[in-house]
């Protein structure tokens, strides 16, 4: 039941929360799938992605370096260049 009510929230918030960054504008971080479990198992969670985010909260690329965004990787041509260990700028590349 609570999955369920968090999905029927989650898709109720989905046109109030449109964008979270302004037009032309992408994130970058880390996402991370987690699992809810049960009582006797517990959550759990594996398979973290560095990731690169549109404004809309849509993914655009992903790399699969243990959740590192600056490890390089990323799908579909994507690249984050990064200074001492941090993002500093993103390239996509648009078909």
């Amino acid at each position: 039941m609570h999955l369920t009510f968090i999905s029927v929230v989650a898709l109720a918030l989905s046109p109030v929360v449109s964008a979270v960054c302004p037009s032309g504008y992408v994130g970058i971080g880390t996402e991370t799938l987690c699992g809810i479990g049960t009582p006797d198992g517990g959550s759990s969670c594996g398979g973290a992605f560095g990731t690169i985010w549109a404004n809309n909260c849509g993914i655009i690329a992903q790399n699969s370096a243990d959740g590192n965004p600056c490890a390089g990787g990323y799908n579909g041509g994507a690249y984050v260049n990064c200074g001492s260990g941090y993002p500093s700028s993103i390239f996509i590349s648009r078909a």
